[in-house]
């Protein structure tokens, strides 16, 4: 989106921080931040751009020689592979309309810091992993992933543009956000 927004207005300058942890706005000189998941109060101004979901997801060879689990409580019986990212920690919670909701704790067989290395492991076969549905897409896709338990995970994850209120004004800022909503 910024690549885009960029060639279509060539007078503008960004800079793009990637992080996983939530960042002071003002602190840190961020016009603009992509805010996954409920937002807590802060003062500043939130616009709703979209949804995405979580995927629990294995390789299929993964799948048929341990089998596949038909709820979260059947995760305990495999090997997982545990993202510490904003999805990660030691436990997964699944949240469904169906089956209300549901956390399990952990006890990885392998901790990763990134969604590719948890999306690289459960391809190679190392067990479950729990990763945002993009992050898994492209091995989705070509059939070296496939999910298990969607229907304890049809809750959708809010993505939201964040921006605090002195910068409405900027209009570099309101521009990035009409174009990217």
């Amino acid at each position: 989106v910024l690549a885009a927004f960029l060639q279509r207005h060539p007078g503008v300058e960004a800079r793009l921080e990637l992080h996983d942890e939530r960042r002071d706005l003002i602190e840190h000189g961020i016009d603009v931040a992509v805010r996954l998941g409920d937002l807590p109060d802060s003062g500043h101004l939130a616009l709703h751009v979209g949804d995405l979901r979580v995927v629990t997801c294995a390789s299929p060879g993964y799948v048929a020689a341990r089998g596949r689990p038909v709820s979260p409580a059947d995760i305990a019986s495999h090997d997982l592979v545990s993202f510490s990212g904003p999805l990660g920690h030691q436990r997964w919670s699944f949240s469904s309309r169906a089956h209300g909701r549901e956390t399990i704790r952990l006890a990885p067989r392998l901790q990763v810091n990134s969604a590719e290395a948890a999306v690289a492991a459960a391809e190679a076969g190392l067990g479950l992993t729990r990763v945002l549905s993009y992050q898994a897409g492209a091995a989705l896709a070509a059939g070296r992933l496939v999910t298990l338990l969607d229907a304890y995970e049809d809750t959708p994850v809010p993505v939201h543009l964040v921006r605090w209120p002195s910068r409405i004004g900027n209009p570099r800022v309101r521009a990035f956000n009409r174009f990217a909503a």
